[in-house]
């Protein structure tokens, strides 16, 4: 098949869901046989990370001294670049990871010439109050679910909000993970016992860092030599409001790394007690994914994405963020969940059960319904 991957960004300019997808699944379809090519941005000087072979199609970005947010700047002039790209190529399917290619890409397909199938990912949870400072933004959206040929999801909350608030129906289908090097990584005793890893922005209320380091607070109670070890982005705002909200005997044992690369992160979760992310919101939570395929067992909310993962008590625990709108509150249920998921790891049979579980979001489980959509869109013709 002759496929079209699109995003507005891509590595290493940005690192998130999106362009982690659109780097494995142009690898993987090119692995698989596949004609592949990218579509993205990129600034003036900045190559895109992509293996040689995959045909990549650049706009360099030159929006900076007009960007003013939402309003201007990329998202609008890389729709008209997928656009005029779309009308000059052949390909079969065109698969937008954002509404702003999508919508080029919906545009494109209005004209007489141009055939392909039109897949559009959503990679966060579409709610309608995301678009309310950008109505423009909310236009494209709808007019890209009207004239998609299929839409995608990560998680069955995502499907949920979809369908709640556009009346979209979607198929789920998790961001799939590269397991190798987290499989590869042998799991090993932290020398201070219990370490808990929070794996996340610390700068970002809705990952739940403030609470985390509350609910550390008391497991200490039980587990007096219990480290907690925060491995993110963390400023020095957020770093110094968590240290003023636990207890002074506590402080010595909170240890920030900042942002952690990826090649380093098999060896953290490795050796990590317990991977605790009272996060919401999160479209699917691929760092619970990478936790449990190293063997740790993990801690995080009952929102967004995560159930769809954590669904096993064997491998961990979900906390009930209740009513609080974006960022948990009951630090008591988040104490006790800590300390159930520290008995978890003191289980010999968790190592292998977290492994066998996140087996299910390896690329060579999940790899294969991306090559099936496409093919079920081909077959239906026009």
């Amino acid at each position: 098949m002759r496929i079209a991957l699109t995003n507005p960004f891509c590595w290493p300019q940005v690192r998130r869901g999106s362009e982690r997808l659109l780097h494995d699944l142009a690898a993987y379809l090119h692995r698989r046989g596949h004609e592949v090519s990218v579509i993205t941005s990129a600034p003036t000087g900045t190559e895109p990370e992509f293996p040689p072979e995959i045909e990549t199609i650049v706009w360099r970005q030159r929006w900076q001294a007009l960007d003013f947010g939402r309003w201007t700047g990329p998202g609008i002039a890389f729709a008209r670049f997928c656009r005029h790209t779309l009308l000059h190529r052949d390909f079969e399917v065109v698969h937008c990871l954002h509404h702003f290619d999508a919508y080029g890409a919906a545009l494109a397909r209005a004209a007489p010439a141009t055939k392909f199938k039109l897949v559009h990912q959503f990679m966060g949870i579409p709610v309608r109050r995301y678009f309310l400072p950008a109505p423009h933004e909310l236009l494209m959206f709808r007019t890209v679910l009207k004239h998609a040929d299929h839409i995608l999801v990560l998680s069955r909350y995502a499907a949920f909000t979809l369908e709640r608030d556009f009346a979209a129906k979607a198929t789920t289908i998790p961001l799939p993970v590269e397991m190798a090097s987290f499989r590869n990584t042998a799991k090993a005793v932290p020398a201070d016992w219990p370490s808990i890893v929070f794996l996340g922005d610390v700068g970002e209320p809705r990952k739940g860092a403030l609470p985390c380091a509350e609910a550390f607070a008391g497991l200490k109670d039980s587990f007096p030599d219990a480290v907690l070890h925060f491995c993110g982005n963390a400023p020095a705002r957020d770093v110094e409001r968590i240290v003023a909200a636990v207890p002074p005997d506590v402080r010595d044992s909170i240890r920030f790394h900042g942002a952690v690369p990826p090649s380093d992160l098999p060896r953290h979760l490795a050796s990590a007690t317990v991977m605790a992310l009272p996060s919401m919101w999160e479209a699917f939570g691929v760092v619970f994914a990478e936790a449990l395929a190293s063997g740790t067992p993990v801690v995080g909310c009952q929102h967004g994405g995560v159930p769809d993962i954590v669904d096993d008590s064997r491998i961990g625990v979900l906390v009930d963020p209740g009513q609080a709108r974006g960022v948990l509150q009951d630090v008591d249920a988040l104490v006790e969940a800590l300390r159930t998921a520290v008995a978890l790891a003191q289980d010999p049979a968790t190592e292998a059960c977290c492994r066998t579980h996140a087996a299910r979001f390896g690329w060579d489980r999940l790899g294969p319904s991306y090559e099936a959509l496409y093919e079920h869109l081909l077959a239906e013709g026009s």
